[in-house]
């Protein structure tokens, strides 16, 4: 799990200096409005800005240890390893919430589903990934071809991204390979 959670931790560094900071989240959240079509400062933008810091707050509330206002590698793997295993349902209260509000955005039709020009859009923003692996991470979802994924569809792949011990898990590779 600690090679999957160092994935993930560079892929929340958005300036690639090492470590997390609120920055990073203000900074994502900004890219993925823009990138859902809305206008910086618009209540759009506000709802995800606020989702986006949130989620950094609750992030550095577990792992900041020393206060700097500052996610290091290390405390980020050591707050996440205590804090699924003292509360596994946080991984729920934590990730659901941003996923399926960001989601519902990005679902330009509204159909309650995204598929593949609406998850390319989300998660190039939201996850900070090429276009060619996100093309690749739809296909591993959309499991029965139809050309969409739902938010449910996305959060069991996250959760097992996270959560999972199967190392031939197509949720592994999420965010690319794992090194």
């Amino acid at each position: 799990m600690s090679r999957k959670l160092a994935r993930r931790f560079r892929s929340w560094d958005d300036d690639g200096n090492g470590i997390i900071e609120q920055i990073d989240f203000v900074r994502r959240a900004r890219r993925l409005a823009v990138a859902l079509g809305f206008v910086v400062g618009s209540p759009e933008h506000q709802v995800i800005h606020e989702n986006f810091v949130r989620q950094w707050d609750a992030l550095a509330g577990v792992a900041d240890a020393d206060k700097d206002g500052q996610v290091t590698e290390a405390e980020y793997l050591e707050a996440f390893a205590k804090l699924i295993a003292e509360r596994p349902e946080a991984f729920d209260e934590l990730y659901a919430p941003i996923l399926r509000l960001t989601m519902r955005l990005a679902d330009a039709d509204a159909d309650g589903e995204l598929n593949e020009a609406e998850w390319l859009n989300w998660f190039t923003a939201y996850m900070g990934q090429q276009a060619e692996q996100a093309q690749r991470t739809f296909q591993l979802l959309d499991a029965n071809g139809d050309g969409k994924v739902t938010a449910d569809e996305v959060m069991a792949a996250v959760r097992e991204f996270y959560l999972g011990d199967n190392p031939d898990a197509d949720a592994n590779l999420l965010l690319g390979p794992i090194s």
